[in-house]
Order: C-alpha cells, then structure tokens, then sequence
C-alpha cells in the first residue's frame, strides 16, 4: 500500500494540479512496486477525470524512463514494434517481421506487449510459440549475438 499514492489521488480528484516533483514520486511508487493495483487504477482515473496536465504526462514519462531496462546492443541491430489496435484484427506483423529479419542475419532487439485491442500481441505470438519471454539481463547479448533475437 502507497500512502503517497493515496495522498496524490485525493488531492486530484480535488482538481489540483500538482507540482512536479509529487507527481514523479507517484509514478515511482507504481513504478517500484509500492502501489497495489487498485491504488494505481485509482490514481490514473483520477488524472483521467481532472485532465492530465502537461506536466503529469512529463512526470510519468520521466519516471517510465528512468526505470526502463537499458541495454547496450549492437550498432547494427534493430528494434521493431508496432503500435498496435489497427481495429481489424490483422495479425502481429512486427513480430513476423522480426523473425523474417533475424532469419537473415539481421539482430532484431524486440520489444512489445500483449494485445490490448487487437488478436495478439508479440508477448502473445511468442508465447504460443513456447519462446522464452524473460531473460536475465546479463544473457541477452549471447542471444542477441547467437539467434540475432532478443526480447
């Protein structure tokens, strides 16, 4: 449980915009792990209701940036990812497109989710294809290098 969570959303929903500093402590705590999902649920309906600020977008991508995974790949490789929803139920061709890649030779660091609006997701596809979806950091250049896939 986030007691700065439950703080922040009460004072959102009490239509104040809050500084920047309060709003990159909320995002870290959902971030780190702090949070439940329901006080994350909450919080994030709540800027949904008062209306993100500019400055909470720039809080919450600040906070996803600083505890995203960082690797070092090689110069040569490619990171390939779709956005997803086209509403058409088409298939994931950015995951087809990377295995093509890879096939010849080219390293593809890809990265992706499961579906939200679509059929599958690359999380998805690779998934039913019994691949392996997490990887200790420390092995994915030896995959990177080995299979020219990594995810």
């Amino acid at each position: 449980m986030s007691d700065i969570l439950n703080k922040l959303t009460k004072q959102i929903t009490e239509n104040q915009i809050l500084p920047a500093d309060q709003m990159t402590a909320g995002f870290d705590e959902m971030m780190e792990g702090k949070a439940s999902p329901v006080q994350m649920a909450a919080f994030l309906i709540a800027l949904k209701m008062r209306g993100e600020a500019p400055s909470d977008i720039a809080a919450g991508a600040g906070s996803l940036r600083r505890h995203a995974l960082t690797l070092d790949a090689p110069d040569n490789a490619m990171d390939i990812v779709g956005t997803g929803g086209d509403g058409i139920g088409t298939y994931n061709i950015s995951t087809a497109t990377a295995l093509v890649l890879a096939g010849a030779g080219i390293p593809i660091a890809k990265h992706g989710n499961k579906a939200v609006s679509s059929k599958s997701g690359a999380a998805d596809v690779l998934t039913a294809s019994a691949s392996i979806l997490t990887v200790q950091k420390r092995l994915y250049l030896k995959l990177l290098q080995q299979q020219k896939l990594f995810f």
